[in-house]
């Protein structure tokens, strides 16, 4: 690979970098169960049995925040369900 090669890779990862950069990095419990249809407790349930505290998902305040990396994990187990 050539140089001017790796200068166009790089700049399109900079790009990618920059386009998922507004991404939330966490999502609110309540936000995900409104927006998949399902109780806040159900989702809950499965959290606390599947993932683990403060890595996959922490509590501020009353609320549950959920890192957005686990998202499609749930949203994939609960479409297998349906």
């Amino acid at each position: 690979m050539q140089d001017n090669d790796i200068d166009i890779l790089i700049a399109k990862v900079d790009t990618l970098l920059e386009k998922f950069s507004y991404f939330p990095k966490f999502i609110s419990l309540s936000t995900l169960s409104e927006d998949m249809g399902i109780s806040n407790q159900t989702l809950r349930n499965y959290l606390l049995a599947n993932f683990e505290v403060e890595t996959d998902f922490y509590k501020k305040g009353g609320r549950i925040f959920l890192n957005s990396g686990i998202v499609p994990m749930i949203k994939e187990h609960y479409e297998k369900k349906k």
